[in-house]
This record gives C-alpha cells, structure tokens and sequence, in this order.
C-alpha cells in the first residue's frame, strides 16, 4: 500500500488536470486553425464581443490578464480579425450596416487605471478600438471597489476564521480561512450576500467585514491595480483620442435584478448623465453588473432602451448573430490564451469539458 504522504494532494491533482486541458486545447486548436476549419468560421455573419477587467503585471483568476498576453492578444486581432466599436456590432443588429467579416469588439469592465496606462497605450499603437464600462460611483477615487476590497482582504487576513455579521442574513455564519480554497469560497459567499443589500448599506458593510479581516488594505504596497480606478480626466482624455468609448456599468456595481423599481432606474440614469457630463458624448452602451444569468431582468431589459441605451452586454458565453437581443448580448472571456486558441474560443469552438 502507498505511503499517504506519496498521494498528490487535490490541489496538485487539479493543476495537472488544467494543465493537461490547457494543452489539449492548444493542440486541438492549432490543428484546427492549420486546416483552416477556425478560418473557415470567422467568414460567419457573427461578431465577437471580448470582455476585460484589469490588465496588469501578472494574470490572475480574478483579477485580470498580464499585459504580455494582453499585447499577444491585440496583436493577433489585429492581424486575423476586424475589430470594431460596438456602435458597428449596433448597427449590424438594427440592419442599418452589413455584417463586418471577423468582427470583434473589445470591451473592459469597471473602469480600472490600468486601462489608461497599460491597455490604452497597446490599443493605440495597434489603432483598435474599445468600449471601457464605468462604475460611476468609483472613478477618482482610490480606495477601490468593495468587492475586489474583500477580495484582497481574504486573500490577506491573518485569520483562519471570519464570523459574518447578523445583518448579512440574521444568523452569524463562522467562515473558515485555513486554506486558498476555504477562502475563495468566503469570498463567494460574502459577496454574493452583500449583493443583496441596496447600495446604501452595502459598501459600509463590507468595509466593516474588510476591517475585521485586519488586512490593513490602506496599507497595501504596492496598491494592486484592481484597487485603481481610472479619474475623470483620464475618461475625457480616451475619449478625446477618438479610439475608446464609454458605457455605463452603473453607479455603485449592483445586481440590477436584486435592486427595487426606484434603484434601478436611478442606476441606470446617473450612471449615464455623469459619463455624458463628463466627456460631452452619448452613452450608448450598458453592461451589466456580474452579468451572469438571473443578474439582469425584464425591467432593465425594458428601461435600458428608454433611457437611450442601445446595447447591453452579459457575460453569457456566445457570439452575437443575426436575432440576438440587443439588451441581452452575450460575450467571450479573455482566459483562451493567445493566436489559434484565443481564436477557438471567438469561435465558440468548444472542448467536451471546457476550461
């Protein structure tokens, strides 16, 4: 019998199984952009729609994309696909525009700085365009949003407990921190919680778990990007070069579906009139906050179009055909990697247990 302390631990086991995926896909995907069966798909009257967070120093599961795979990236879209603002993928839902061929358009979420320092300068030089979604309520400011904030908390509490506050859902839960996993979990948990809080008792709730998990945020160097958010004059800047957009992602970064009538309308509209205040343009363009199913609803599906949106965007995976609704438009995550792989994954090519 095998000495337990020979058995790889879970951890290990599920880092081979990745990477044995990773590599699958690679080669399955090289082989298929080889014989021209990806080039074959990107003549389809569909567009892409990529969706970003942070760009910075080193990937990260939740926080963004290195710049070198970023750069990669670009650089292949740029050789191999047409990318374009999302007002042409608009236009090409209403009819007023043909279908682009190898149409892609590149969005980011939230609205962190490191889209004006690193992703802005790459998408200049390679003369892509962009849309930036703003979360109102946290541009200029840098203390950073409330859920990367306890994200960062967990990740770096000395605790190997957290006891939840009542207000999160009566009875206090006893959330163990003893490994990565445990704290991932917390993570989840918590934030998924507080969503369902209005924004007013939200964001101090969540400073008072971030000040129990005695992670001393204010004091983090150096302050990781996904605790930067872009300035106003940043925004006007983009803007005035002519190659980013802007849309709204709300103010405060809420569920819209968990919000009341009155919230969600306010969501909606003050989110838009401070980015047209600001940069002297329209906003015409949505993306929802999470954006995963059961995250948007009809109401906003409703309003959105009233108010002047155009589009909305989820993170529903898939590409945007001919029919699809314009409030309602799914999109592809940046985690595929660069060349064929990125290009299997724009191509909604999938493996039977997909990464």
């Amino acid at each position: 019998m095998r000495s337990e302390a020979l058995q790889p631990s879970p951890a290990i086991r599920l880092d081979v199984q990745r990477s044995a995926r990773a590599a699958t896909e690679a080669l399955l995907s090289f082989g298929l952009w080889s014989l021209g069966a990806l080039r074959r798909l990107q003549r389809r009257p569909v567009a892409r729609v990529l969706a970003y967070h942070n760009v910075t120093d080193r990937s990260d599961p939740v926080f963004g994309l290195a710049t070198s795979a970023f750069a990669r990236q670009m650089r292949f879209l740029h050789r191999y696909y047409r990318v374009v603002p999302l007002d042409a993928v608009s236009e090409m839902l209403a009819g007023t525009r043909p279908w682009i061929e190898r149409a892609v358009a590149i969005t980011f979420d939230d609205g962190y700085e490191d889209n004006y320092h690193v992703a802005w300068p790459i998408l200049r030089e390679l003369g892509l365009p962009a849309t930036i979604f703003l979360t109102t309520d946290y541009i200029g400011t840098r203390g950073g949003i409330w859920l990367n904030r306890l994200h960062f908390a967990l990740r770096l509490t000395p605790l190997d407990q957290l006891i939840a506050p009542e207000a999160l859902g009566g009875t206090p839960t006893a959330f163990p921190l003893r490994t990565d996993a445990e704290r991932a979990t917390a993570a989840h948990r918590l934030v998924d919680a507080l969503y369902n809080l209005p924004p007013a008792e939200r964001k101090p709730l969540a400073e008072q778990i971030v000040g129990a998990l005695d992670a001393h945020l204010d004091g983090f160097s150096p302050t990781p990007s996904a605790l930067r958010f872009l300035s106003w004059d940043q925004v006007r800047e983009m803007s005035a070069g002519g190659l980013v957009t802007f849309g709204s992602h709300g103010g405060s970064h809420s569920i819209v579906s968990r919000l009341s009538d009155e919230v969600v309308r306010e969501e909606l509209t003050a989110s838009k009139a401070a980015i047209e205040r600001e940069t002297g343009l329209p906003v015409r363009h949505f993306a929802y906050p999470n954006g995963t199913e059961g995250d948007w609803d009809e109401r906003a599906v409703s309003l959105l179009p009233e108010l002047g949106y155009a589009t909305a965007v989820t993170m529903r995976r898939g590409l945007v055909n001919a029919g699809a609704h314009p409030f309602e438009l799914p999109r592809v995550g940046y985690n595929g990697g660069h060349g064929p792989t990125l290009a299997k994954r724009l191509e909604a090519v999938q493996l039977r247990n997909p990464t």
